[in-house]
């Protein structure tokens, strides 16, 4: 049996109101028909409307509408399904560079050098004639 979750969201002053409708996947129709009556007939208490925004005051989200519709377009466009098949795909690849990543990271920020390095860049004293580069 399949069942469905039916969310109507309606914006307010100081948040947004969820309503869940649950039901057989049947009435689907009868469910849309019987939300659509209910918003129409939902109130706010006073001053907690969406049309009692205060600007200056009240809080603004910092993505607005805007990013709320690209949101929702990018989840219709199949957008985070196509990042889902990529990360599948590719992440032994990704685990590998942020794991390279992250070591060049440590190694930058804690001052370590390699030991190669260091051995390399430190004058050996020459024991005897033979051993001295020519100049």
């Amino acid at each position: 049996m399949h069942t469905l979750n039916y969310d109507v969201r309606i914006p307010g002053r100081k948040g947004t109101l969820v309503m869940t409708a649950v039901s057989n996947l049947e009435h689907l129709s009868d469910v849309a028909q019987g939300c659509k009556l209910i918003l129409g007939d939902t109130e706010f208490n006073e001053g907690h409307a969406y049309s009692d925004f205060k600007p200056g005051m009240d809080k603004v989200a910092a993505y607005g509408i805007g990013g709320l519709i690209a949101g929702k377009l990018a989840l219709k466009a199949g957008f985070f399904k196509v990042i889902l098949i990529f990360l599948a795909k590719f992440w032994e690849l990704i685990l590998v560079a942020v794991v390279a990543i992250g070591g060049a990271l440590r190694k930058v920020l804690s001052g370590r050098k390699d030991a190669v390095h260091e051995q390399g860049s430190e004058e050996q004293p020459f024991d005897s004639e033979e051993e001295q580069p020519e100049a």
